[in-house]
């Protein structure tokens, strides 16, 4: 059941300003007016699923077959060339060892991977196959099935036709809370820190991104200060070069920091553009509220979101709306009760519409 409950019921708006609890001098205060803005970026958001396979030795992948049309390659590239230059790249399956699969991944992403693991990781075979190998075959393996289990791309394809569509993107397990809260003096900002909250792998419909698209099939999140999801391919295969390219230590993490860059302008420093973006989210609040500034106090504020709101959350809510409602209804019926049967005179006599629920009817 789809339940339509107003988000702006779940919305953390924090535009009242608190004061830091700290008296500054003024040499204090002269300092922060002058000092470079420090950014702390905090969070994991995606974590590979750990796989476990025992490497194979030289021989073993020498003699190893795999039936290259078989493995329902696609020809779709992911960039403008029409001519396609991706590497395919074999590996096991992570859910069943016994059987051989295989990706196309760009050139780059592959040569990243080279970097990171040891050359024995990686067995270029005469057919053209790049058959990964020990830590580098587990690593690539773990990212694909966070991608199909975890983050829901395998259920979401409902008419299994290998990618994701517009109706079926909100099914994906992609939102995350995000935070954002900064320190200022009048209007410099001192300190910023963007945080992942607790809730992680949540339904993108749920986010605030996710509502956004819904209504706006053109819509994308863009936003570094409030996004509750990265940016995402609408296939597998596509999805598993985005997150190769975005883990860039190949730690098997996608933190926060990471994350950004999908949303940072070529070329720019992430914590710079987030610097900027804060300024201009500040001033546009102190604008647009009347906001007096403080040039002797620090204080801080969060940068207003929306809510992550789940499908139990808004039946939660549209059930205490009913409530609410029926308890209105109720008392509305009482005082026409108590209307009809005393004259004006004698209702003056109760102060509240609790008192005149204490009359018998």
């Amino acid at each position: 059941m789809s339940i339509d409950i107003n988000p702006s019921l779940f919305r953390n708006d924090s535009n009242v300003e608190h004061v830091i609890p700290k008296i500054s001098s003024e040499n204090e205060l002269e300092d922060i007016r002058n000092r470079e803005t420090k950014v702390e970026i905090e969070g994991d958001i995606f974590t590979y699923s750990g796989v476990n396979f025992k490497p194979m030795s030289k021989k073993e992948l020498l003699n190893e077959e795999i039936d290259i049309e078989s493995l329902n390659l696609t020809t779709s590239t992911s960039t403008q060339n029409k001519t396609d230059n991706r590497v395919i790249v074999a590996f096991r399956d992570p859910e069943d060892s016994q059987k051989i699969i295989a990706y196309k991944l760009d050139k780059k992403i592959v040569d990243e991977l080279k970097e990171s693991f040891s050359s024995d990781n990686f067995f270029q075979r005469e057919d053209g196959i790049l058959r990964l190998n020990d830590t580098a075959e587990a690593y690539v393996a773990g990212w694909l099935l966070d991608i199909k289990e975890n983050r829901g791309y395998e259920k979401a394809d409902v008419n299994g036709n290998g990618f994701i569509d517009k109706n079926e993107e909100g099914n994906l397990n992609i939102g995350f809370d995000h935070n954002t809260k900064y320190n200022y003096l009048g209007d410099k900002i001192d300190y910023i820190h963007t945080s992942v909250g607790e809730r992680k792998y949540q339904k993108y419909s749920d986010t605030n991104d996710g509502r956004r698209s819904s209504m706006d099939s053109s819509y994308t999140p863009n936003d570094i200060l409030d996004y509750q999801s990265l940016k995402f391919k609408n296939s597998i295969e596509k999805e598993l070069s985005h997150t190769l390219e975005l883990d860039k230590d190949k730690d098997g993490t996608i933190t926060l920091k990471e994350g950004q860059a999908d949303f940072t302008p070529k070329g720019e420093n992430t914590e710079s553009f987030l610097i900027e973006k804060v300024k201009w989210n500040h001033d546009r609040w102190v604008e647009h509220s009347n906001i007096i500034l403080d040039w002797e106090n620090l204080k801080t504020r969060e940068v207003p979101t929306m809510d992550i709101v789940t499908q139990e959350e808004r039946e939660e809510a549209f059930k205490k709306s009913k409530e609410a409602s029926k308890k209105f209804n109720e008392i509305n019926n009482v005082r026409g009760i108590i209307e009809s049967q005393y004259d004006a005179h004698n209702l003056k006599k109760y102060d509240t519409v609790e008192d005149k629920f204490s009359i018998k009817v």
